[in-house]
């Protein structure tokens, strides 16, 4: 098996996200952008804010592996049901190739709900070279 290339994700490979701050543990994708968050300094907008359901990478590539780090994040809310993990797709032209699991959700914490944010994550995809049978 080839090495895998280590290629760094930028801002501009993100599709969906009003605003990307880069951290220490790569890019973290907002729905809002950085101006509207500034401006209402509100806990729940922020949160809502941080949910990038929908966000996309998007990169042209010939290689047959495609391994992405995650760290998802989601909130739990005390004595209500946790929802199902969230799903990150694979598409090929617009055909859907593959898909796996985020992280499941850590207890609660004491205020009653948990931010699922140290969840790590690695997901490779296989078979997904320009020759992929489809």
């Amino acid at each position: 098996m080839n090495e895998l290339i280590q290629t760094p994700m930028t801002p501009a490979m993100l599709r969906g996200a009003a605003y990307t701050r880069s951290t220490d543990r790569g890019l973290l994708p907002a729905r809002l952008p950085e101006a509207a968050l500034v401006q209402g300094h509100d806990d729940y907008l922020n949160l809502m804010a941080s949910q990038t359901t929908g966000v996309r990478l998007a990169l042209r590539t010939a290689a047959t592996v495609i391994e992405v780090d995650v760290v998802a994040t989601r909130t739990v809310y005390h004595g209500a049901p946790v929802g199902p993990s969230g799903l990150f797709d694979l598409l090929i032209d617009g055909v859907l190739a593959g898909e796996a699991a985020a992280a499941g959700p850590s207890a609660p914490d004491t205020a009653g709900h948990a931010l699922i944010g140290a969840r790590f994550a690695r997901h490779a995809f296989t078979g997904c070279g320009p020759f992929a049978a489809r």
